[in-house]
């Protein structure tokens, strides 16, 4: 095995449809490309996001505004997960 460089971590992050939360994967890419994955974790959305996240998603329309602060939440959950 090489030696784990920082320039070869990665972490991958995705929130499905079930509005739940946010998987985390961190990988260590070696000299080959070959991955290996290091390390998992899940961090849960805090009840009021699902709760504000649910009511968007079931709206009838939703304003620009609206749309751009969502981004700028989810953004943040996404650093939390980090």
């Amino acid at each position: 095995m090489t030696s784990r460089s920082k320039d070869n971590l990665y972490i991958g992050l995705m929130s499905g449809t079930s509005l739940d939360g946010i998987d985390a994967a961190l990988i260590f890419f070696d000299d080959n490309d070959y991955p290996q994955l290091l390390a998992t974790h899940y961090y849960r959305y805090p009840d009021a996001f699902v709760t504000e996240l649910a009511e968007l998603c079931q709206a009838s329309s939703i304003t620009l505004d609206q749309l751009g602060m969502l981004d700028v939440k989810l953004g943040y959950q996404f650093a939390n997960t980090v």
